[in-house]
This record gives C-alpha cells, structure tokens and sequence, in this order.
C-alpha cells in the first residue's frame, strides 16, 4: 500500500500566511519600523532563523505522520496534519489579537520561542511514546480515551504553535520584506522535505524528532544572532538542553504499536517472544520476531488459515516452523524454516496459495509484495523454474536474505530466484518480461481489513490500471492471481473479491474482451474470514482447466465461489454471469461501493458511501466496525472546520473587527479561501500522480513537496521585484495556473511513460523540472493578494491571514474526502474553480475598494 495520502505539507499556506499577520501592524508613515532596531548585517541571522524553523516544522510533522502509522493507524496522520495547520494558524491569529506577544526587542522573543519550540518537541514524543491513547477504544472506554485525546492534541499542537509564532513574529519584524521572507519560509519547508528521507535513514523516526528538536532550537541561537552576541548565550545553553532532554528521551522511551495491531501482544511478551530487532524506514517501522518455542510456530499463519481442513491436523508436527515481520506493527509475514527438503514442505500442497499451480507446470512467476517470503518458498514446491519477487520494503529483503538466510535456507540466494527491492508496479512497467503466473498474495492483512484501517488506504496495486497492466506481462495463456481475506455471505458481504472481480472485468473490458466470465475462477478457504484466490487467466479457461480447478477444490475441501461454465449460487458467480449493461444495476442492489477503483481514484478499501455512514448496515456487516476510519475522516473535517474557526477566526473576530469594514471585504475573503484551498488541493493530486513514476511514495512526497515549497518560494520572491502593479496581475497568474493546470492532466500520463525506463536519479529531475512552472505560479498569489489588500486596508491582513490558514486547515482533509468519493483529477479541477472563484471575488472587490 502507498502511503502517499500519509503525508500533507503544511507550510505552503500556513507557514507562508503565518507572516500575514505581521503587515496588521506596520507603523503609519513617520514611525520606525520594527525592522529598524536591527542592524542591516544582522538581518540575515532572521533570514536564517526562518530557514531553520520550516526546515524543522516539515521534518517534524512527516516524522510524526510515520509515528502514527505505527503507533495509532494510517489515518492517523491527517490528525497530525491537520493539527499542525491549526497550530501554525492560530499562532498567528494570537499574534494579531496580542501584538504584545511579539516581543521588545522581537529578535530576543523569536529566539525564546524557538528554543521553547524544541522542549516542545520533546515533550511531544514522550507523550506519544507515554500516553494510553487508543482511538479504536474510545467508543468502549470515552471517559479514559477523550482526555487522551485531548493531550495528544494539545502536544502535538504546541510545537507547531510555537513555531508559527516564530515565523509570524520574524515576518512582522520585517513586514516590508515578506516576499523574500516568504522565499525563506518555503525554501526551507521544502529543505526539509529533501532531507527527511536522509534522517529517518540514518537516524530512525524518533531521531528525526529529535532532529527537528535540535533544529528549531538552533533557529533560536540564529534569532539571538541578530541582538548581537550576548544574545546568543540563552538560546545556546536552550539547544544544549533540548538535545541532552532529546537524546535521554530517546534512550528511556520507547513508541509502541496501538492495541489493535497484530504486533501488540508480541511486542509486550518478553517471556515466549525473542525480539530480532526493528527498523525504521520512510516506508515502515519493520518488526522482526519469534517465539521461543518454535515449534508451537507450527500452527501459525497460513497453517491455520487458508489450509485444507482435511491437513490441518498434521500442522503440529509436519507444518514447518516459522518466524515473523510486521510493517508499521501490522501487515503481519512469515519467514518459513527451509532447509532444501522440498518433502518438509508438505503443507504447501494443501494451501488455498496453490490453486495458480494446479493449471500451470513449471512457470516463470513474478511475485508482487513478497513479505517473508511465502510466496518463493511456495513457487519453489510447486516447480517453478524462475522467480521473480518485488518488495517494497529494503530491509525485510536484508533480514530474509541476510539477517534470517540460514533460517529461511537462502532462499533468495537460488538462482532460480531474483529478489528486487522496489514498488510492485513500477517494477512491472519498467520491464519487458512476461510470466507465466503473476501473484499478489496477502498484500493487505485481516486485522487492518477487520478495523476499516485500510479504508484511506491508496492501493495503487488494485486498481483498473493495474490489472491491466499485470495482464499486459502475462504470456498468452499465463494466470494473474489474487489472493486476499475477505468475508463470507454468511457473516457480511465478500466486497474486497468483488471489487476485485470488478478491476478484472473492466481491464478485460478496456482490451476487447466481453467473456469475462470464460476466464475467471474465485477459490476459498473454509474459514469464517477465508482466503481467496480470485484468478484470471489471459485467455479463456479450457475445459481441462475447469475440471482441474473443480478436482483441487474437492480434493482440498475448499469452496467454489465462481468457475467457468458453472451456474452457482455465489454473488461471484451471478456478477460474473451478468450482462455488461446491468452490471451498474446489480452492484447497486448493494448499500456498498464495489466498482472498479482506477489511479485517478485509488482507495480500494473505501466502500461506504459517505451518505450510509450512520446507518445501519447489518445486511452486510455485523457490526459498523469496516466503516471506522471512514467515520473517523469525516470527524477530522468537522474538527478541523470547528477548531480552525475558533482558534483562528474568532480571536480575529472578537479583537480585530476592524477589519471588517473593509470595502470588498467578500472578494478578498473569497480569494484568501481560494488560494489557500486550491495550493492544498493541487499539490495533494501531485503527489499522487507522480507515486508511480517514482516508484515509492515517501520518494514521490519528498520530491513534489520539495520542488512545490522550493519553486513556490522562488514564485514569492519574483513578486517583490515585479514593476507591475499587483491588480493586473491577477488574471494572468490564473491563466497561468489553468492552462498548467489542464496541460498537466493531458500531457503528464505520456511524459511519465517515455521516462519510465530511465534511471532513477533522470526521473526525479524529470519529475522536479515538470513542477518549476507550476510552482513559481502558485507562489505568487499570496504575496500578490497581501499588496492589493495592503494598499487598501492593513487592518483587513489578519482576516487575509486567518481565512487563509483555515483554508488550509480544512483543504488537508477536504481533498481526501473528495478525492475518495470522485477522484484527483476531479480534485484538480476544483482547485482550478476556486482559485477562479478567489481571483473574480478579488477583482470585484478592488473595483470597489481603490487603493489608497
């Protein structure tokens, strides 16, 4: 699964509008600057001091995204990210409503701020490392779990609230300089983008926490730069003490998995469990582990689950033994104890896993999320005479090859066997090889499956796309299989093997082929959440194949859910038998979502419509628990549209009225709103569409963030050496954005085929050089927006700022939701309306307010 929709930046807007609040109190003709008390050389120690904060803000808050990954659930990071927005918002509404705040001299409250800033950060990590909060609990437990809650938020918040501060006091400062500030603010936000994968790496993502501790706080030893060298003393001795606490906190803290992860009660048990180690990653906390009791292991995973009901009494002595990794404490493989002797992998005969190998002798198999390597040692039994594996994760690849090799007998040593560490599809469209047999064998895992964790998931492996492009590398009469959990008509629906039956039936569909159900055979387990095989072969299934599949399914005890040629009472079967025109219909008759998924909307997992969210839907679950992320996401927003507004708009209202009585005040509340929910929703869909062709997506967030953030900046800057007026600038910086906009959607899909083969480091330059323009543009609305407003009514500022920063807070999670429901390239679209909608509310409101 990609993370892509894990990780949202937060200081294109925030970081950026944050300054805003600063011109509100630029003297009136005749008065000093704020500036004006700093000597011209010490400017550059602000400068810096900007640079630094953001740098640490986007470290900060990528790291604690894949904290929560491990620590709470995926969906988890939009809390994070979200909460960062807020606190860098209300920072600067506190600014504008308290001027005080800003300090005399500022540079001496900057450097204070900062340095509280990494103490901060500190006291971050070790609550989330110490406190109970387990958000799958809080229905059962709300009187424990709410206040929590509370001091997660309030922890997470106050880091990114006190490095607003930083920001808005720094841009206040020198409010005549915020295009240049601006130019720092997002340079170094992007900065920090660069460098996250390189500290998570080298350091862990707890190290990167720290990091970014370290980083704010030497920010404040820049900002104390300024007030000469005496000023330097205190944050010097705060950067001392922020790294002495961060490293303690390191060594004497530990984060742990949530409760509901499959790695939980291992984790805790030190007695029966033997811990390998772990490793952070910008793609997974992996896990590795056993019990000391090996032979108990016997029993375990798929000797107990996806296994012939008539073996499974033999597990206990003739199963072989087994070792586990979890990534981000779930996802749950095995390593399998091999030692050459094919006849002690018995068990393999007798597994759902094998039913791809009852029509196929001797093939060459691409397997497509590898895990422990389950999937090699079962094409190593059933005669396969190449395998080709793909994993995500480099270091489960090291610990099977290298950390475990004498366990799992070498396997990935063989030369039958190729390992390559990369994201499944883009292995796939980089090579002209073609297989026999394609496997995707438990890439999801039923304890997220059975929590509704994976629902934000983006799976671009299932996808439309996807399956068409697994049977474009298929030989002519080659066997994609898919085997997932999933649930029983008995006990819910089986939506994850329909939808996937969907993704098969319209793949077929775009290549010409009507008889879907010709080509199409759907295997399960006998448990009550069974494992199924759903198999497509790339041409249709022959007579002999039927009887083979049928002879397997008997022989074995498993369950048939659709086979060519056979009439049976499964919904497999009857979807499979329906003719393309009612297709549409027959899905329908359900209260789900089980249309194909496709790139442009890849959340697999999502199947509540948001309208059925309240209700009960026992016809297909017994209980509401799949829907729980989903429910949760639409929590976000309404927190995020609450808590913005009161953090950030009614201070403004109560303390700064004034403002208000801006001539036009709609058009320019229009605008600000605009642009700050059009950069969010624009640079979301970016880092979505560039996953694949970058092949991982931490690396797809780190390269469109960085090039966003750095060109945007580089926009900002352009601005404040323009000669033409800010008003007649509007209209072609949006025509700029929309032609981008549109050429971007039509041409991007080709440009990133023609670079597919290149080599990495030609695809990242590609990818960074196709966002220069788009980039330079979007950064030059703000900074323009804060001249026309400036020029009309400075007290109207913090209201640009406040209804900016909202914009940002609520986009973050708007652009998941809609996403979810109508697909990016919808969302682009969107993005493109509101900043029309912002640039037209403008233009009025200038006519009717003139500058003055």
């Amino acid at each position: 699964m990609t993370r892509a929709g894990e990780l949202r930046n937060l200081a294109d807007a925030a970081g950026g509008a944050a300054g805003a609040a600063g011109p509100s109190t630029v003297p009136e003709a005749g008065a000093s600057s704020p500036s004006s008390a700093l000597d011209p050389e010490h400017v550059r120690f602000v400068y810096a001091g900007v640079f630094l904060v953001s740098t640490a803000v986007l470290l900060l808050q990528i790291s604690l995204t894949r904290i929560f990954s491990f620590s709470l659930w995926y969906h988890f990071a939009y809390v994070t990210i979200s909460v960062a927005l807020l606190g860098y918002g209300a920072s600067g509404s506190f600014l504008a409503v308290f001027p005080g705040l800003a300090g005399t001299p500022p540079t001496r409250r900057l450097a204070f701020y900062a340095t509280a800033c990494g103490l901060a950060i500190v006291v971050a990590y070790v609550v989330c490392a110490t406190v109970p909060f387990h958000p799958f609990y809080m229905t059962r437990e709300p009187g424990r779990q709410i206040p929590f809650m509370v001091v997660y938020y309030v922890a997470v918040t106050a880091p990114f609230f006190l490095a607003g501060l930083c920001i808005s006091v720094a841009l206040k400062t020198l409010s005549q300089h915020v295009s240049r500030l601006y130019f720092f603010d997002l340079v170094g936000a992007g900065f920090g983008c660069l460098i996250v994968v390189f500290v998570v790496a080298g350091l862990t993502t707890p190290g990167a926490v720290i990091v970014a501790a370290i980083i704010v706080s030497l920010a404040g030893v820049m900002f104390g730069s300024a007030s000469g060298a005496r000023g330097m003393t205190v944050p010097a001795v705060g950067t001392v003490l922020v790294a002495v606490s961060g490293i303690a906190a390191l060594f004497s803290v530990q984060i742990g998995p949530s409760p509901d992860k499959f790695l939980y009660p291992f984790a805790r048990d030190h007695v029966n469990v033997r811990q390998y180690g772990h490793h952070w990653s910008p793609i997974f906390r992996t896990d590795v582990f056993a019990l000391t009791n090996e032979e108990f292991t016997r029993t375990f995973s798929y000797a107990n689950w996806g296994i012939s009901p008539f073996w499974k009494a033999n597990a206990a002595t003739r199963a072989p033994k087994l070792r586990m990794v979890t990534h981000d404490g779930d996802a749950g493989a095995v390593i399998y104890n091999f030692d050459g002797d094919l006849d002690k992998l018995e068990m393999f005969d007798h597994l759902i896993l094998k039913a791809p190998y009852v029509l196929l002798k001797q093939p060459n198999v691409l397997v497509i999320g590898v895990g422990g390597g389950t999937d090699i040692v079962n094409a190593i039994k059933n005669g396969a005479t190449h395998i080709t594996g793909v994993e995500l994760d480099p270091f489960t690849v090291k610990v099977v090859k290298v950390d475990q090799a004498d366990f799992a007998g070498h396997i990935y040593d063989r030369p039958d066997v190729t390992m390559i560490a990369g994201e499944g599809r883009s292995t796939v469209r980089h090579s002209d090889a073609r297989y026999d047999l394609i496997e995707l064998t438990g890439v999801d895992t039923l304890a997220a499956l059975s929590t509704g964790a994976y629902v934000l998931s983006e799976s671009y492996l299932y996808t439309t796309e996807a399956i068409s492009e697994f049977l474009d590398h298929l030989t002519p009469n080659g066997i994609l299989s898919v085997i997932v959990a999933d649930l029983t008509e008995r006990n819910g629906f089986p939506r994850h093997t329909i939808r996937q039956v969907s993704l098969v039936m319209e793949a077929l569909h775009r290549r010409g082929i009507e008889d879907v159900e010709g080509r199409v055979a759907v295997l399960a387990s006998t448990e009550e959440a069974p494992q199924v095989a759903v198999l497509t072969k790339n041409s249709p299934m022959t007579a002999d194949d039927v009887q083979q599949l049928q002879t397997f399914a008997d022989s074995m005890g498993f369950q048939i859910w659709a086979l060519p040629g056979k009439t049976l009472p499964s919904v497999h079967s009857q979807y499979l038998r329906t003719r393309r025109e009612e297709r549409a219909a027959f899905l329908g008759r359900y209260p789900l979502t089980l249309t194909a998924t496709s790139d442009d909307n890849p959340f697999f997992f999502n199947f509540y419509q948001w309208r059925n969210l309240g209700k009960s839907l026992s016809e297909v679950d017994l209980g509401h628990t799949l829907a729980t992320a989903q429910i949760i996401l639409a929590l976000i927003l309404v927190f995020s549209i609450v808590f913005s507004a009161v953090l950030i708009l009614l201070p403004l209202l109560v303390f700064q009225r004034q403002g208000l009585h801006t001539e036009g005040k709609w058009g320019f509340i229009a605008f600000f709103l605009g642009i700050g929910l059009g950069y969010i929703f624009i640079e979301i869909s970016c880092i979505q569409k560039f996953v694949l062709f970058l092949g991982y997506p931490t690396y797809s967030l780190t390269v469109v963030l960085f090039s966003l953030l750095t060109y945007s900046g580089v926009g900002s800057f352009l601005t404040g050496r323009m000669e033409r007026p800010p008003e007649e600038r509007l209209l072609p910086l949006f025509g700029g954005l929309a032609l981008l906009s549109l050429l971007y959607l039509a041409v991007i899909p080709s440009l990133f085929q023609a670079f597919l083969g290149s080599a990495f480091p030609l695809r990242v330059v590609v990818a960074s050089a196709v966002l220069i323009p788009l980039g330079l543009v979007m950064g030059m609305f703000f900074p323009t927006g804060i001249q026309i407003i400036r020029r009309r009514n400075e007290s109207f500022v913090p209201w640009a700022w406040g209804v900016n920063g909202c914009a940002s807070v609520v986009a973050t999670v708007l652009a998941v939701v809609l996403a979810m429901t109508y697909g990016f390239r919808v969302v682009t679209v969107l993005a493109v309306t509101v900043y029309l909608i912002g640039v037209l509310g403008m233009r009025a409101s200038i006519r009717r307010a003139p500058a003055l």
